[in-house]
């Protein structure tokens, strides 16, 4: 149904309006994950999306659906303690096993977070999972986040990359239909050498035209860079030069604005 922007901006919707969380760095330097558009974080292997989009979805206070087809309950459950409390990965392992009723307590902080543990969710799956989420709470999920966006099984619309285009393009979908912050994890190509953060030219897929936000990662004991590469909010730099410096320890989980600016 067409409408008129005049009467619109009389009853928000929330449309746009960015997703709160800790890494105020991001916000401050006009990088935003906003409601009703999708964004994409993207990464080699290894260097923190995951740890990234949890930081994210549990400090925003906000409902949300996190669909970990790439990861385990256990794993994630032993990353959201550590996250949670500052203690060691390996100890949280430890503790799952000898002291579930505290670990459970722990992560009841984190109650506004709903899981997905499908290895390879299709569209159908992810949209009756945010129908299961409209069901209990009464609202769509303020944030999903889709971990990783390479492991949803799609109907092949052609090669591999025009498929991916089309996931992309459905999750855009779910952004604005359901007035949700679409966060998507995916690879850049490790034959592109960060400076510090890969370009946007790494992305794989040739995905760059759909989503709103694409940030690329790296990171290293210490520290993580964060880098807009695309950004129709605010600033870009399709290098990767130009990064936003955060404090990142892997063993902890911490991850956090840097302390020294």
């Amino acid at each position: 149904m067409p409408r008129i922007l005049s009467r619109v901006v009389k009853r928000p919707d929330k449309s746009g309006v960015p997703i709160a969380h800790d890494l105020t760095g991001l916000t401050a330097s006009g990088v935003e994950i906003r409601r009703g558009e999708l964004t994409m974080v993207a990464a080699a292997p290894g260097q923190g999306k995951s740890s990234f989009a949890l930081k994210i979805a549990l400090t925003c206070g906000e409902p949300t659906l996190y669909v970990s087809a790439d990861t385990n309950s256990r794993t994630q459950a032993v990353r959201a303690l550590s996250m949670l409390t500052g203690r060691r990965q390996d100890d949280m392992d430890a503790a799952l096993d000898v002291n579930g009723d505290w670990c459970s307590l722990e992560l009841h902080r984190a109650g506004h977070l709903r899981w997905a543990f499908e290895s390879s969710p299709s569209m159908d799956d992810i949209e009756l999972e945010i129908l299961a989420f409209i069901e209990s709470h009464g609202q769509p999920p303020s944030l999903l986040v889709v971990d990783n966006a390479s492991d949803v099984t799609m109907e092949s619309v052609g090669d591999e990359w025009a498929t991916l285009r089309e996931l992309m393009r459905s999750l855009k979908w779910f952004a604005r239909h359901y007035n949700m912050a679409v966060l998507a994890l995916h690879h850049t190509s490790e034959a592109y050498a960060g400076n510090p953060c890969p370009p946007r030219s790494s992305v794989q897929g040739k995905v760059n035209a759909v989503p709103a936000l694409i940030l690329t990662l790296a990171s290293t004991v210490g520290w993580m860079a964060v880098c807009p590469v695309k950004n129709r909010s605010g600033w870009a730099d399709p290098s990767g030069e130009r990064a936003i410096m955060l404090d990142w320890e892997p063993e902890t989980m911490f991850l956090a604005d840097r302390a020294d600016v």
